[in-house]
């Protein structure tokens, strides 16, 4: 999935502004073509021409994968420029889509994992209690109790046994796993609200 991550609002704008210089700077005025705006957004623009006389109109349409920003801008004789941008509702679009892939779970070790807040709850709690269990045994059962089943569901309810030792394992991945969902989303957040 692209994402906002290494581009503000502003740098954005900036490429929107060049995209529109571009295509005007042209006799007549020329469509430019889709280009990157940094690593995870496209920018291409549209012109249509107005009633003689009357100039063009350009649109940008921003893709940044989640979301897909119009600007237009009018080029003629009452030159002006409409931007077609709600922080407050992109924020909220944002949100809803941070929502939506966290509910559709999370890859690891090729298994489908619940990803929403209660199931990392359980795996945080079930790892909890096996650190507990281990601390309470002597030194020479902690190697056997590594060895032991635990059984864990995934997002589609299969049942997988794992060993406590990789158990814990897998915790460390599934953990990096939402954390990179929530790094994405905070930084997307944080780019849009600059």
């Amino acid at each position: 999935m692209s994402t906002l991550t290494s581009l503000t609002l502003a740098q954005i704008l900036a490429a929107v502004d060049a995209a529109f210089a571009a295509a005007l700077a042209q006799t007549p005025p020329q469509k430019v073509a889709a280009h990157q705006i940094g690593t995870n957004a496209s920018l291409r623009t549209d012109l249509y021409a107005g009633p003689q006389g009357s100039g063009f109109l350009v649109v940008a349409t921003v893709d940044l994968g989640w979301r897909s920003l119009v600007i237009t801008r009018q080029h003629g004789p009452e030159t002006g420029r409409e931007l077609s941008l709600d922080r407050a509702a992109l924020l909220e679009e944002l949100a809803a889509s941070y929502e939506k892939t966290v509910a559709a779970g999370v890859t690891v070790n090729g298994c489908l994992w619940n990803a929403e807040p209660t199931a990392q709850n359980n795996f945080a709690n079930l790892a909890l209690m096996l650190r507990e269990q281990q601390a309470a045994l002597p030194d020479g059962e902690v190697e056997a109790f590594l060895s032991a089943p635990v059984q864990v569901a995934d997002y589609n309810n299969a049942v997988h046994t794992l060993t406590v030792a990789d158990y814990r394992a897998f915790l460390l991945a599934y953990g990096a796993a939402v954390q990179t969902l929530w790094q994405t989303y905070a930084m997307q957040r944080a780019d849009l609200a600059a």
